[in-house]
C-alpha cells in the first residue's frame, strides 16, 4: 500500500510522543502500511522532521501536532485537530512516557512522582478518554505502550514501574467496558530498546561500548530490541489479524524477564559503568 496518495478513506492512527524512538517507528510502520498518521509530542522540531518525512512518500497523509500530554486541553485540541483534518481516528497508540535519574521510591521528589504520573499514566487516560467516541465509530483499537519494568519491577524505578503496570491494568478494564462497542484495547510492554535516548545515554561514557554490553547481557536472546520490533508489533495487535484479541499484554522483550540468573545493579558513575553484585 506504501507510495499511493492519502485518500480520505485511508484508516488514521494517532500516535502520542510520537518524535522519536518507538512512537516515530510506529508512525513509518503506520504509514507503510496505508495509514494516514497523526503525530504529536511536545517535541518541535522531531515531530516536523517526521511530517516532512511522511509527507514527501504520500502527500497528505501525515500532521503532527504539537502537544503537552500532561495537559487535558492540549490533548482535546490534539484529537479535534485530527478529526479535523481526517475526519476519523482508526487507531490509538498511546506511546509516550518517561523515566528520570535511578533512585529507591523515598528519594523521589514529589515534582518527579506528580510528572511521571501524569507522563506516563494520566496521559494513557485521557487520551483514551478523548479518542474513544471516534473510536467507537471506526470499532477502531487502542495501543497502550507498558514496560516490562511494570510486569516484573526494575532497580530503582518504583514509580516508573507502577505507571507502566497501571497502564496495562487500565488496558484491561477498557477492554471490558468497550468490547460492546466493537474496541479492542491491548497492551505492548517492550524491554530494552536501542533509542536515540539509549544511544545518548552510551555515547557520553568515557567507553560507549562499557554500558552497552552489560545491557545486551540482559537479554536471553543476547541483544537489545530496535524501535521497529515494538512498531510492528503494535500494527499486528491494532490490525485485523488481531481482531480476536483484546485485554491481552504481548512482551517484547528477548526474553528478559523469564528463567533465572545473575542478578547485579548497574550505575553509572563519573563517566564509568560500575557493576555490584546483589549482597547475599
Amino acid at each position: 500500500m506504501a507510495g499511493r496518495f492519502a485518500g480520505s478513506a485511508d484508516p488514521v492512527v494517532l500516535i502520542t510522543g510520537a518524535s522519536a524512538g518507538i512512537g516515530a517507528a510506529c508512525a513509518r510502520v503506520f504509514a507503510a502500511e496505508g495509514y494516514r498518521v497523526s503525530a504529536c509530542s511536545n517535541d518541535p522540531i522531531g515531530g516536523s522532521k517526521l511530517q516532512d518525512e511522511l509527507s514527501a512518500q504520500r502527500p497528505g497523509s501525515a500532521r503532527f501536532h504539537e502537544c503537552d500530554v500532561r495537559v487535558p486541553t492540549q490533548i482535546a485540541e490534539t484529537v479535534g485537530a485530527t478529526i479535523g483534518e481526517f475526519g476519523r481516528i482508526d487507531v490509538l497508540i498511546n506511546n509516550v512516557g518517561v523515566s528520570c535519574a535511578a533512585k529507591t521510591a523515598d528519594e523521589f521528589t514529589l515534582d518527579e512522582i506528580d510528572d511521571q504520573i501524569k507522563t506516563n499514566l494520566l496521559s494513557c487516560i485521557l487520551t483514551t478518554r478523548a479518542t474513544l467516541p471516534h473510536l467507537r465509530r471506526s470499532k477502531g483499537s487502542i495501543v497502550n505502550i507498558g514496560s516490562v519494568a511494570g510486569l516484573v519491577g526494575h532497580d530503582r524505578v518504583s514509580i516508573y514501574s507502577a505507571t507502566k503496570g497501571a497502564i496495562a491494568s487500565f488496558s484491561k478494564a477498557v477492554a471490558i467496558d468497550e468490547v460492546h462497542s466493537g474496541v479492542r484495547v491491548n497492551t505492548v510492554l517492550p524491554g530494552n530498546i536501542v533509542t536515540e535516548s539509549r544511544r545518548r545515554l552510551e555515547s557520553s561514557l568515557d567507553d560507549p561500548t562499557e554500558l552497552h554490553n552489560v545491557i545486551e547481557s540482559w537479554q536471553w536472546m543476547g541483544r537489545s530490541g530496535t524501535p521497529e520490533e515494538v512498531a510492528h508489533t503494535c500494527f499486528f495487535l491494532a490490525s485485523a489479524k488481531a481482531s480476536f484479541i483484546t485485554g491481552t499484554e504481548l512482551v517484547v522483550s528477548g526474553g528478559a524477564e523469564i528463567g533465572s540468573g545473575p542478578k547485579q545493579r548497574t550505575t553509572v558513575v563519573d563517566g564509568h559503568v560500575i557493576v555490584t553484585p546483589t549482597p547475599v
